[in-house]
């Protein structure tokens, strides 16, 4: 890349270049686990298959929802039709009778357990970090490794609780140890796994609108504390969308007013260098491309930096935002409605800073919950 400086020098540039040198231990490493996690999900997909084409017929047959159908219809009727069906056929010989709550305990079993153990505080989450002190800290990563050491080891074949987990104590702590060092082996591999997936899902967003690098999002501690038993994963959905813009307006209603400053000097430092840049452009375009700065050979040409003075100009104007005019305890009630999870020591204290601090540590920047799950990778095997 630092090779291509002009139209004539970028067609000699090889972008795509054999690979002339063995590669290094760190990469080999990298491409035998990645190997072997593709390896393992082509197995567990091509397993699966068997069970997926009984369930496509069944719901085929018996139900009458064909392919077409199921992109039409809701859960709802989903359950419905199993409900009757079970009147017809006695399909499930556990109950004589199905309903739909009897569906939503079966689809949420191992996700309950993981709710009530977040809610009764069963798990030891809690942890001090540099910079951000104590706070609950339940990443993906953790989550992955509960569902491994405990949730998925809970049911037999048939979906029953085996009846030595229980007593099975030197089990449970084998698998805790195996999974502490995998994750611990891991480690380099996992973080950098986690730095590319997160650019990839973001990198599209923040390039149409680079102002959502400071947007805010639920951390998955919060996600799981609101969560309630036998939820569905898309009515949960609904209901934590919902939450989204009175979460931001409550937030709003208390400005960082440093940051608020920084951020209006910067809009106005670059602001102005994005309108000569665009001035001069509009007098000669071709000042763009044929300026440099420095005026050496490996200056960068103007076009370059209105690119990046406009990328730091978005960026700095959602940071710039002026406050929310009216009456924080109406946002807080508003999330609260919507996310069905107030604490009893917030009400009538919306307005209280101490208040705003706790919450945004349920409500935090997309980045800082990307940083909590590097962080993870070292805190998750301790």
């Amino acid at each position: 890349l630092h090779d291509c400086r002009d139209e004539q020098s970028c067609m000699q540039v090889d972008f795509f270049r054999p690979l002339r040198e063995p590669p290094s231990l760190f990469m080999c490493g990298y491409l035998v686990v990645f190997a072997t996690h593709l390896a393992w999900q082509a197995a567990h997909i091509a397993a699966e298959v068997r069970f997926l084409l009984e369930i496509r017929t069944f719901y085929s047959r018996q139900l009458g929802l064909d392919d077409a159908a199921l992109q039409l219809v809701g859960w709802d009727e989903v359950v419905r039709r199993l409900v009757e069906h079970q009147r017809r056929s006695k399909f499930c010989i556990v109950k004589e009778t199905l309903t739909a709550h009897d569906v939503a305990m079966r689809v949420m079993r191992k996700e309950n357990w993981l709710v009530a153990l977040v809610n009764n505080e069963v798990l030891p989450l809690r942890i001090w970090l540099p910079g951000l002190g104590s706070r609950q800290l339940l990443t993906k990563t953790l989550e992955w490794n509960i569902y491994a050491i405990l949730l998925n080891s809970m049911y037999d074949g048939q979906f029953r609780i085996r009846k030595d987990f229980l007593t099975d104590i030197p089990g449970l702590r084998r698998r805790m140890v195996v999974a502490g060092v995998a994750n611990l082996a891991l480690l380099p591999f996992i973080a950098l796994f986690m730095a590319v997936f997160f650019f990839l899902k973001h990198a599209e967003e923040f390039h149409r609108h680079p102002g959502s690098i400071g947007a805010r999002s639920y951390t998955p501690f919060a996600l799981w504390a609101f969560r309630e038993y036998n939820e569905l994963p898309h009515v949960f959905d609904e209901r934590v969308n919902a939450s989204y813009e009175p979460a931001n307006r409550y937030v709003a209603s208390f400005p960082a007013r440093e940051l608020g400053i920084l951020a209006r000097l910067v809009t106005f430092v670059f602001g102005s260098f994005a309108a000569l840049a665009i001035l001069l452009s509009v007098l000669n375009q071709d000042v763009l491309i044929y300026t440099r700065i420095p005026a050496h050979e490996g200056g960068r040409n103007l076009l370059w930096y209105l690119a990046v003075c406009s990328t730091f100009l978005a960026v700095s104007r959602s940071f710039a935002q002026e406050p929310e005019a009216g009456a924080p305890e109406y946002w807080l009630r508003r999330v609260a409605t919507c996310t069905h999870a107030m604490r009893s020591d917030w009400h009538g204290r919306a307005h209280d800073p101490a208040v705003h601090a706790e919450f945004a540590r349920f409500f935090e920047y997309k980045v800082v919950v990307f940083l909590l799950e590097v962080a993870s990778c070292v805190t998750t095997p301790l």
